[in-house]
């Protein structure tokens, strides 16, 4: 009698179920991994546009609604509007707030990307509202939009009328 070598079907069929198993776990964590990574590079250029406006509120008594006026450098993969009241990256855009009317007194920076099929999440500084001022936002159909506000530090404030989630963060 001869020994076999090889595996039997059975065995492969275990094999193959178990890395099916890691793999669905393994692939959600990796993908929020991901966007948290891109977010957190939004935060640092949305950080770095508020710190920005500081400076240039300091020196000028106003905030300015031109990124190109603030002393910042963008990244080799972003680029100033023609406008210059925004900046645009690979993965995510910043604008200096521009809508309404006490954008100047108020300096606003406003930076959002997007997220799986669902929309985009945000991240908004306001600097006259430091205790109030940096927000996560996702659209509330997005499981990956809530769970990376959390991850980075956002906690749950409320529902609003454009049924987005709000997160304060620290």
């Amino acid at each position: 009698m001869s020994k076999r070598k090889g595996f039997t079907l059975i065995e492969m069929l275990v094999v193959v179920l178990i890395i099916g198993i890691i793999a669905a776990i393994a692939l959600p964590q990796y993908q929020l991994a991901v966007l948290k990574t891109r977010y957190t590079q939004l935060m640092i250029m949305g950080d770095a546009l508020h710190k920005a406006q500081d400076a240039y509120y300091l020196a000028h008594g106003k905030y300015s609604l031109k990124i190109n006026d603030l002393d910042i450098t963008v990244p080799a993969d972003c680029r100033v509007s023609d406008s210059g009241g925004a900046v645009t990256c690979s993965k995510f855009n910043c604008v200096v707030y521009d809508v309404a009317p006490f954008a100047e007194s108020e300096g606003v920076v406003y930076c959002t990307m997007r997220i799986d099929g669902t929309g985009q999440i945000y991240y908004r500084i306001s600097p006259l509202r430091k205790n109030i001022g940096r927000y996560c936002m996702a659209p509330s159909a997005s499981d990956s939009g809530k769970k990376l506000c959390e991850r980075v530090g956002g906690r749950f404030l409320f529902v609003n009328s454009d049924n987005r989630l709000w997160y304060y963060q620290l």
